[in-house]
């Protein structure tokens, strides 16, 4: 049973990006980034996961971490073989947030509609905004930071802050939903703001206060039963 929490002022819900409110890019882009590079796909996933926290906080371009890969593998890649390795990624990444989990969009606008701000913290590389920007998703959310322009990450308090302040709301008046991934839920704790983890398959085992099963489950937290919704 979710509790409801009505004693509490909320005034906004930040919510994490994949697995919250889309799915993850879908999981063989990186070996159909390696088969074009003509790379290894196992030295290819193992060196390019090593830099996803590089390029998620900013430090490290696409370009510049494929560039970083080659010199270790022994390869060169063209101008052209470059570009279509981005667009392989971009277009995972598209697919995406063209694909909305469930009951995301309905949910959100139930939230909106009862007056609470809503904005977006995601821990990504620079092809999640090229793809957010083309999604339409913009329209739900009054704020939107992304790790990879901000240089700034989850589960760093500062991340927090910073989409706090676009809110103009305290975090004490915030709930933050996410899966869990990158210790953002401790994060959020760590600043203030309520995290509730939202239990899916691909979620990380912890101890969170609060958890839902399905996003509109939020709207319960919230004190708003989500069957009171026409």
């Amino acid at each position: 049973m979710i509790p409801i929490f009505r004693p509490r002022k909320y005034k906004a819900v930040i919510f994490d990006l994949f697995d919250t409110l889309v799915p993850s890019p879908r999981s063989d882009v990186w070996d159909r980034m390696a088969d074009r590079m003509g790379a290894p796909k196992s030295m290819f996933r193992e060196l390019w996961r090593r830099d996803a926290r590089a390029r998620t906080e900013g430090k490290l371009t696409f370009e510049e971490s494929l560039e970083r890969f080659c010199a270790e593998a022994g390869m060169t890649v063209t101008s052209e073989v470059m570009a279509d390795l981005k667009e392989i990624r971009l277009q995972a990444v598209r697919e995406s947030l063209a694909s909305p989990l469930d009951t995301t969009v309905e949910t959100l606008d139930a939230i909106r509609e009862r007056g609470f701000r809503t904005a977006l913290l995601s821990n990504c590389s620079e092809e999640v905004p090229l793809a957010w920007a083309e999604s339409g998703l913009e329209r739900w959310m009054d704020a939107v930071v992304f790790s990879c322009l901000e240089k700034v990450a989850k589960p760093d308090a500062l991340a927090f802050w910073r989409v706090c302040e676009r809110l103009e709301v305290s975090p004490a008046e915030c709930v933050f939903i996410g899966d869990g991934n990158d210790n953002e839920l401790t994060g959020a704790a760590s600043l203030g703001l309520t995290p509730v983890q939202i239990l899916t398959s691909r979620a990380p085992q912890y101890v969170a206060h609060y958890h839902i099963g399905r996003l509109e489950e939020v709207l319960t937290f919230l004190g708003y039963p989500h069957q009171q919704d026409d």
